[in-house]
């Protein structure tokens, strides 16, 4: 295979492809792990790579590019706590309140104890929108 001469075994040039994003990703080149993160996925359906393409197209905002990337490793993982929240809280902030609802419970009953950072964030970002709610509450 003049592919594999080339590159070697795909999970290999996989796994030096994703630390090489995580790399531009730390740096804050967001437009280079895009692509790098591109060549990972072109080889192997990565949730790895998914989650840091959906994480650096949010720095980029463009939130419906990474909902869907988020939607895609949620159905790769649904048990991602990571995932979870961030899919829940896109859903949140752009008002899918129907939408996000069901996340934000399977995100905490998989945290009952709250020892997860992003079940934690989910509970403040709940505890956040509910705060909003009330202050825009007429009296």
């Amino acid at each position: 295979n003049p592919l594999h001469d080339l590159i070697g075994d795909a999970s290999d040039a996989g796994e030096q492809l994703l630390a090489s994003a995580a790399q531009s990703y730390q740096r804050g080149d967001f437009d280079h792990t895009a692509t790098i993160l591109a060549g990972v996925l072109a080889l192997q359906d990565d949730v790895r790579a998914i989650k840091l393409l959906a994480s650096t197209r949010l720095k980029q905002r463009k939130h419906t590019e990474a909902e869907k990337l988020y939607e895609r490793a949620y159905h790769l993982d649904d048990k991602d706590l990571f995932v979870l929240e961030a899919l829940a809280e896109i859903k949140l902030k752009s008002l899918r309140v129907q939408e996000a609802i069901p996340l934000f419970k399977r995100l905490l009953a998989l945290d009952p104890d709250g020892n997860h950072p992003a079940a934690n964030r989910g509970r403040q970002v709940l505890c956040d929108f509910c705060d909003k709610l009330r202050e825009a509450k007429p009296k």
